[in-house]
């Protein structure tokens, strides 16, 4: 399992002229350019292999590109899934929860933290839901990355594979 976004996510895409859902298919979604008051709304599927989970603090995967100047993104809910390959994460202390964030890691948390506490320590394959942040300050055109809030899962333990499922939307600057 590499790191990537798998070929096919949906879009629904709301203008003027009404709601449009297409399949794409795609290495990552391509948004388009939109006008005042346009949204955009799409499904990613992005798995990410156990070298790059381990490591998610200092070097957060790409879920989402920057959507371009004067448009935003909002993450509607989140399921992750980890795939237990045999040896478990050392993921039982501090605050080594998975979240979405914008930008580099550093920026505003999109989603609920997936707390690690019987996720990233799991000792069996397991899939926890979550939904986009209630209260966000938003940032135009920052992309949006897969981060473990603190600390790391430890690349001396742990061979489990991530998939996330992202729904997301990107709304035009008023």
């Amino acid at each position: 399992m590499g790191i990537g976004n798998k070929v096919l996510h949906s879009v629904l895409k709301t203008d003027g002229r009404g709601v449009h859902l297409d399949l794409v298919k795609a290495t990552a979604p391509t948004i388009p350019t939109l006008k005042a008051g346009e949204t955009y709304t799409g499904t990613v599927l992005v798995d990410i292999a156990a070298a790059a989970v381990a490591t998610l603090n200092a070097t957060p995967v790409a879920c989402i590109a920057a959507p371009g100047a004067n448009q935003y993104t909002i993450v509607n809910w989140m399921s992750a899934s980890l795939v237990h390959n045999g040896v478990n994460y050392d993921a039982a202390v501090g605050n080594e929860d998975l979240t979405l964030k914008y930008t580099n890691g550093s920026g505003a948390e999109l989603v609920t933290a997936i707390d690690h506490s019987g996720f990233g320590d799991a000792s069996a394959d397991v899939t926890r839901f979550t939904r986009g942040a209630s209260d966000l300050t938003v940032v135009n055109n920052a992309a949006v990355v897969a981060h473990i809030k603190s600390g790391e899962w430890y690349s001396a333990a742990g061979d489990g594979d991530l998939s996330l499922l992202i729904n997301f939307t990107v709304h035009s600057a008023l």
